[in-house]
């Protein structure tokens, strides 16, 4: 398995090299108590960058209640839980101040959003224009959505990640141009 980022990164001031710590990855999920594969896949992957690379794991978890995952995790990753309720607007308001106040405490390198929704896709315009690198992680498939509106912006959505991680090939038939490449 090869390494997506590096295992340190330099944390010097006034572009002097500094010193070296540890890559800080957060997640952001719905839920990890779960049996499916996202929650086995992000485990596992999770558990193996602390325990493999020393990485700094967080797992920001929204609108489940704590308690212990299904699959088996390792005591390095740390999970937190916030949650988000009300109408629409409110709802978006609460998710957006859960994600700011979790990069801002964290001060993660990479942002890996998990939440095939379409809140998952806004994270993006909810982070402030500084922010970390953001990677947007599809393990559902496309074919699973049978709004036509859901699918038209998909693509113009995803497009606002730094990065795309899909997990199935007819995702990245229709996220990606038509050769498979990334579009970036």
């Amino acid at each position: 398995m090869s390494c997506l980022v590096p295992a340190a990164v330099s944390v010097g001031s006034d572009g002097d090299e500094g010193t070296s710590r540890a890559m800080k990855v957060l997640y952001v999920v719905n839920g990890i108590r779960g049996s499916g594969g996202l929650e086995r896949v992000l485990l596992h992957k999770a558990s193996y960058l602390c325990d493999t690379y020393g990485y700094a794991v967080r797992i920001l978890v929204l609108n489940e209640p704590p308690g212990e995952p299904f699959y088996p995790v390792s005591p390095a990753v740390e999970v937190r839980h916030f949650d988000a309720s009300g109408s629409a607007v409110a709802y978006l308001r609460a998710y957006r101040q859960g994600l700011r106040q979790a990069v801002a405490q964290f001060q993660p390198d990479v942002v890996s959003v998990c939440d095939d929704g379409l809140k998952g896709l806004l994270v993006p315009m909810l982070l402030p224009r500084a922010r970390p690198a953001l990677v947007y992680e599809r393990h559902a498939s496309l074919e699973l959505m049978r709004s036509l509106w859901q699918k038209a912006v998909m693509r113009p959505l995803a497009r606002l990640y730094d990065r795309l991680m899909l997990f199935t090939s007819a995702n990245g038939a229709s996220l990606c141009d038509p050769t498979g490449a990334n579009y970036r």
